[in-house]
């Protein structure tokens, strides 16, 4: 009986790998040449998105499989801070411009106003964010500690002076 509850178990683990693996593929390039950071979301990484974004809205790009968010009214350095501090790993996170940039878009507003017409075209008044996409990948904001830059130079000196002697 056991056999068959492994048998059982063995075929269910592999059916749930083969769908995880191919519903996604991730990207590494945030639609906007404004200042902005995105996530491949797992687990809360939605939740944390939209808590460490504040007033900026979460866009759901990659048919789902990315999320990304403007710096606005902070720069992407607090940005990525609030996304490590509240449990997204280090290279999850990915950004498109430096850690001091700032969203140069205006927040849009929460109302605003609209009339259409009998064609069903519309308009509004109101500012709003726009996105285009950009060709450079955006690589994760990566953290070198003092520690390890000593024991590099520590190496590379050893290595030097062993030649000479």
């Amino acid at each position: 009986m056991s056999a068959t509850t492994s048998a059982t178990l063995t075929s269910t683990a592999t059916t749930t790998s083969a769908s995880t693996t191919s519903s996604c593929t991730p990207v590494w390039t945030i639609p906007t040449t404004d200042a902005a950071c995105g996530i491949h979301p797992s687990g809360n990484a939605s939740e944390v998105m939209t808590q460490c974004c504040g007033v900026a809205s979460v866009v759901s790009y990659n048919n789902g499989c990315s999320e990304y968010c403007l710096a606005q009214d902070q720069n992407v350095g607090d940005l990525v801070n609030c996304l490590y501090k509240n449990g997204l790993d280090w290279n999850s996170v990915y950004c498109n411009d430096a850690s001091n940039a700032t969203a140069t878009a205006a927040v849009s507003s929460a109302s605003s106003t609209g009339t259409s017409s009998g064609t069903g075209t519309a308009s509004s008044t109101g500012s709003s964010a726009s996105s285009t996409s950009s060709t450079g990948a955006a690589a994760p904001i990566a953290k070198v500690s003092t520690g390890g830059v000593g024991v590099l130079a520590l190496l590379f000196c050893s290595a030097f002076i062993g030649t000479f002697a």
